[in-house]
């Protein structure tokens, strides 16, 4: 079993790959692999629990954990009480620690 840290940067309701990465994310777990998928930046805006997409709605009831950069959270005002249930709140010294155990990481 491979481990997989899926970083998404790009807003899903503006560009139209996100929801193509989200897939990636359900496929590798489908697969049997461990997959973390870290919003950041502009993919943090589906995290909203006032958010609407089908393609992330899929991803949160998968077995792919779901987080969001605090960083880019705390920029747009968005508070932990604000996002979907599924969605934790991690540093970005996530990436960091991924890449120093070993983890395939894939930036978006």
């Amino acid at each position: 079993m491979n481990h997989y840290l899926i970083i998404q940067s790009q807003d899903p309701f503006t560009q139209a790959r996100a929801p193509h990465h989200y897939a990636l994310a359900q496929s590798l777990d489908r697969a049997g692999n461990s997959v973390r998928l870290l919003l950041v930046q502009h993919g943090v805006s589906v995290a909203h629990r006032a958010a609407s997409s089908p393609a992330f709605d899929e991803l949160l009831n998968s077995g792919v954990h779901v987080f969001a950069d605090e960083h880019a959270l705390a920029e747009r005002n968005l508070r932990a009480q604000e996002l979907h249930a599924n969605v934790n709140i991690a540093g970005i010294e996530m990436v960091i620690q991924a890449l120093l155990s070993g983890d395939r990481v894939i930036w978006h």
